[in-house]
């Protein structure tokens, strides 16, 4: 009836919805103009319609949650098919008002019970009694239909009562019966090979298939359990045997129904969800057991392990190093260019190349320990500008026109002077002598006015020369040269030579005595001397830093990542007072190797004690329960690293135990041979040893139950029907089950 009336609801809501509709139409339509009395007439009608279908739903509602449409005829019959009598026959409808709601009738001697009013709909239906097996169904009617549970005479809803019926069979205490027994076992210890027994369990038979229904109404579903006192079809299994009896109906088909089983298993596990353990242990896990869950893995936990000696704690904190810059001489090279150049781990740049020089600007080199160096500085000339006339000449032709060519005077690193006619420079321009054979200052100006190019095709580059004067001479006459002595030129510096690098240097810059020629110099590396630094040692050291490394930034015009270089620690050593120091200290070679500009990063790993690690595998056990050998590597664990430990400072012992305190085996014994002791105080053993006994007792896997077996029931359990006085032995072995917890 609840299913019927949620439908109604649903329909009466849709209802609701149309009518609601039908007045928004209304309203709109009522502001066009062309809606006329016809139209008005018309939705008057359909909602007077839709009014009586409101109502009519619920009229039937009403009649069927009275009862008033079907009544229903139930009889219930054992197994010989006769009535039995006295069962108590409940009904709950789906209505949720009217006198249908609830009903409970009593069996008569046919075994029958006549409800006279019943919802349409799902009907739950109830049989129980002390003789029998109680039963629920679920009865459905089906839907209210017009011609069958009503018919409409004059617009009136007239009832039209439908019998409908039903007949069960039902399971009784004096049914002839046969016997299903066996024995219950289950895997909840897996440290030892004996089966224990499930606790407080149940072994049901299903009869459902075999109790026929027959009648005019569909039975939805229907099931028989034995819940109750009797014995029939129904075994507690024995706590402390396992052992189950049950009594049940000869001749009819039944099911075995074997619950099932959580409980707490005892196992040794490695780990779990992926991370060791310190030691193996023993741990009770909730594990279910049952078809559904099949097995799941059972851990191999080797029955003993090696258990080394501690070092004592190798303590020290707060050593470093000092760093300080390795003087060098200046890269012998060349700076020419307007962009970062990089040489011999100097980068340097042109930012500005000055202009208007005549001879070559002095270049000095600032530094705060370097010396020595010589540096020199280039001119390029790409026009004279002016010359002033040092020297008319004499014997020279008058009105005659003669050539001039180009020479300087240069000085090298000790100031001596020497003249250089520049090749390039020859025929640099022409000019013509006066009425007395002499060169005018006039003359050359006008020269100078009219020459093509102002003397050069090409820019002069003066490579090689510290320029100290620049002229213009006529020298074909024996006589005398006439000299005019450059005083003005488009130039400027186009690079510095190194020429003597000096030394000790460490953060050079260049700088022009004059003019406004400028370098930046943006790097220059240098090694790196270290020294121990034990000013912030706040414990002392027994023994020296793992590991001590050099972080620097290499010496480029393009991004870099830090490098590093690590130091040979067998270089270091522990003084009386806990310090670190140098094995040799007045070894000249605590200098990196790398070159860097930029102050080096120190990392001290500090000194770590490590006790040595070995493992005892399964197969280093014999089947006599004897350690045979140790492992360098795990079977089972997953972080298993091997060591031969760091940080001992002599000889070490080792003991064999079993792996959890309590697990079998013992007398197994072992010794640590072979090791070297280093000049820093340490020990370190090279692996080697010998077992000077195996013991005796260990176990190759403390889980003895180490293979899974899966649920099975030993002996036909479904769809089986057994003769009167027959015995049918059904065993339920419920295996190793599946852990909740993801141990191994």
């Amino acid at each position: 009836m609840k299913k019927i009336m949620k439908k109604s609801m649903k329909k009466n809501r849709l209802i609701y919805s149309s009518i609601l509709a039908l007045a928004s139409v209304v309203f709109v339509s009522s502001c066009q103009d062309d809606f006329s009395e016809g139209d008005l007439l018309e939705l008057q009608n359909d909602l007077a319609k839709e009014s009586d279908s409101i109502a009519a739903a619920k009229s039937l509602e009403a009649l069927n949650a009275a009862g008033e449409m079907v009544s229903f005829q139930f009889k219930v019959v054992d197994t010989d098919g006769l009535g039995v009598e006295g069962l108590n026959v409940s009904m709950v409808a789906a209505a949720e008002s009217g006198t249908a709601d609830n009903q409970t009738l009593v069996t008569d001697a046919s075994g029958s019970v006549f409800f006279d009013r019943v919802a349409v709909g799902g009907n739950t239906v109830t049989v129980s009694g002390e003789s029998i097996i109680d039963v629920t169904l679920n009865v459905d009617f089906g839907q209210i239909q017009e011609g069958k549970h009503f018919q409409i005479v004059h617009q009136q809803i007239i009832p039209t009562p439908v019998t409908e019926n039903a007949i069960i069979t039902v399971l009784g205490g004096n049914s002839a019966t046969a016997t299903v027994k066996g024995v219950a076992t289950i895997e909840t210890d897996l440290t030892n090979d004996t089966k224990e027994v499930p606790q407080d369990i149940r072994i049901m038979a299903n009869f459902d298939d075999s109790l026929v229904s027959q009648g005019s109404v569909d039975i939805d579903y229907f099931y028989a359990t034995n819940d109750n006192a009797l014995s029939l079809g129904s075994a507690m299994v024995d706590n402390a045997t396992g052992e189950y009896t049950m009594e049940v109906p000869a001749g009819v088909n039944f099911d075995l129904m074997v619950p099932e089983v959580q409980a707490e298993q005892r196992l040794a596990i490695n780990g779990v969800d992926g991370k060791d353990l310190d030691q193996p242990e023993y741990r009770n896990i909730l594990t279910s057991y049952g078809p559904q869950y099949g097995t799941d893995f059972i851990p191999t936990v080797p029955g003993a392990r090696i258990v080394f000696d501690q070092p004592e704690s190798a303590g020290g904190e707060g050593f470093t190093l000092a760093l300080s810059k390795v003087g060098r001489t200046l890269p012998v090279v060349s700076i020419s260019s307007s962009t970062p150049q990089i040489n011999n781990y100097m980068i340097n740049q042109f930012t500005n190349r000055g202009s208007g020089y005549i001879a070559s600007p002095k270049v000095s080199v600032s530094d705060p320990t370097g010396y020595g160096a010589y540096v020199r500085a280039e001119i390029r000339v790409n026009s004279i500008t002016g010359a002033t006339l040092a020297n008319a000449g004499t014997g020279y032709v008058a009105n005659t026109e003669y050539d001039f060519d180009f020479e300087i005077d240069y000085t090298n690193a000790n100031g001596d002077i020497f003249t250089y006619e520049y090749p390039s420079g020859d025929n640099l321009i022409a000019v013509t002598t006066n009425g007395t054979g002499e060169f005018t200052q006039a003359a050359f100006d006008n020269a100078l006015s009219t020459a093509t190019g102002n003397f050069f095709d090409n820019p002069i580059s003066i490579s090689n020369f510290d320029v100290v004067e620049m002229r213009i001479v006529q020298n074909d006459n024996a006589n005398g040269d006439a000299v005019y002595i450059v005083t003005a030129a488009n130039s400027e510096v186009f690079e510095i030579q190194v020429i003597d690098g000096g030394e000790d240097y460490t953060d050079p810059s260049f700088t022009f005595d004059s003019g406004s020629a400028a370098i930046t110099t943006h790097a220059f590396g240098t090694q790196w001397r270290y020294d121990v630094d034990n000013s912030g040692v706040t414990a002392p050291y027994t023994l020296v830093p793992s590991d001590i490394s050099i972080h620097y930034q290499p010496v480029s015009t393009a991004s870099v990542f830090e490098d590093y270089d690590y130091l040979d620690m067998s270089d270091f050593t522990i003084d009386a007072n806990g310090n670190v120091q140098f094995q040799d200290p007045l070894a000249d070679d605590h200098i990196t190797e790398f070159f860097s500009s930029e102050m080096p990063r120190i990392t001290v790993v500090e000194p770590e004690s490590t006790s040595a690690s070995k493992y005892i595998n399964s197969f280093d056990i014999n089947e006599d329960g004897q350690v045979e050998d140790i492992s360098t590597y795990s079977d089972e664990l997953n972080d298993f690293s091997n060591s031969n430990g760091e940080g001992y400072t002599d000889n070490f012992g080792a003991a064999i135990v079993p792996s959890i305190d309590g697990a079998p085996g013992s007398g197994a014994t072992i010794e640590i041979t072979d090791g070297i002791y280093y000049s820093n105080g340490e020990y370190q053993w090279f692996g080697d040893y010998i077992i000077t006994d195996q013991g005796s007792g260990y176990l190759q896997n403390l889980n003895v139950q180490n293979s899974t077996s899966s649920y099975s029931l030993g002996g036909d359990a479904t769809n089986v029907t057994l003769e009167e006085g027959t015995t049918h032995v059904v065993n339920i072995r419920y295996g190793t089950g599946n852990k909740s917890e993801d141990v191994y």
